[in-house]
């Protein structure tokens, strides 16, 4: 029986802040290499550090124009979004959410797991 190996999951992190239109939405992009080979997403984090007041938050996010998740996220708790996706080179990353104060400054992390994959 052959056995095939998965390569080992990375992780490369990123920071992320925005301030909110009018209407209390931000949009924030961000740009994560992940090199020359292919990659399958596994998942993605999220997490905002500021406004901790319980509020929900319509989240859309897309990787390199491909919409992966639209859902809701809370202030200050992990969002896990799992992915079973692949790219290569740099990802885009767009995040839209709603429900913030207007003019209110976002900020937060997350992190891009992923695994090489076959080219």
């Amino acid at each position: 029986m052959l056995r095939h190996s998965l390569s080992p999951i990375t992780s490369l992190p990123f920071l992320f802040e925005g301030v909110a239109d009018a209407q209390g939405v931000v949009q924030i992009t961000r740009r994560v290499p992940v090199g020359p080979l292919r990659i399958q997403l596994t998942h993605f984090s999220l997490r905002t550090h500021n406004g901790c007041n319980n509020r929900t938050h319509t989240l859309h996010v897309q990787v390199n124009g491909v919409s992966v998740y639209q859902g809701v996220m809370r202030d200050c708790v992990d969002l896990t979004i799992h992915s079973d996706r692949s790219w290569r080179g740099v990802l885009s990353l767009h995040f839209t959410a709603d429900g913030f104060e207007p003019g209110e400054r976002i900020v937060g992390d997350g992190a891009v797991e992923f695994r090489t994959g076959i080219l």
